[in-house]
């Protein structure tokens, strides 16, 4: 890794120069060693102050701290309710905040999670019109009559009636 594609964070290795006279210090022969996982995240800016905002994030249940001098996207982009991507950084103090932040489309960002487990049941209702198929109800095999989820491409949210997925 050359000198122009370090960043922060980054490992490396070094010998420390000292000057005869003054005594400073500088780092020397510095070698790249590795670059720390970047763990991502997506949100909504969920609020705005003249330098920083927060993040509602979608992966934890907490808001993520961002200043605009972190803000990748052009600064008019960072709205209430901006779909953004990020970087999260652990600082010294524990404390995490995001960096490298950029405006996403708008539907990008789900607050939904999906389980790991699979489960079995009958499409109940296929709800199609003039562009196709875009949704329906799924029964599910281990549960009674009664229960059904809510199956769609366009993002509905399991548990809305059939009627409702659409």
């Amino acid at each position: 890794v050359d000198c122009e594609s370090r960043e922060e964070e980054d490992v490396v290795s070094f010998q420390i120069a000292t000057h005869v006279r003054t005594r400073n210090t500088r780092a020397v022969n510095v070698k790249f060693i590795r670059r720390p996982e970047r763990v991502k995240g997506t949100g909504v800016i969920a609020s705005l102050k003249p330098e920083f905002g927060f993040i509602r994030c979608c992966e934890c249940d907490e808001d993520m701290f961002f200043h605009f001098s972190n803000v990748k996207s052009s600064q008019d982009q960072i709205t209430l309710d901006a779909e953004v991507s990020y970087v999260i950084r652990e600082m010294p103090d524990k404390r995490r905040m995001a960096i490298d932040v950029e405006v996403l489309p708008k539907g990008s960002v789900s607050f939904e999670t999906v389980g790991e487990e699979w489960v079995d049941g009958t499409i109940a209702q296929v709800n199609r019109s003039s562009r196709g198929i875009h949704g329906g109800a799924i029964r599910l095999a281990s549960a009674g009559d009664d229960a059904e989820a809510a199956a769609t491409e366009d993002g509905a949210s399991a548990g809305e009636s059939a009627a409702e997925a659409s």
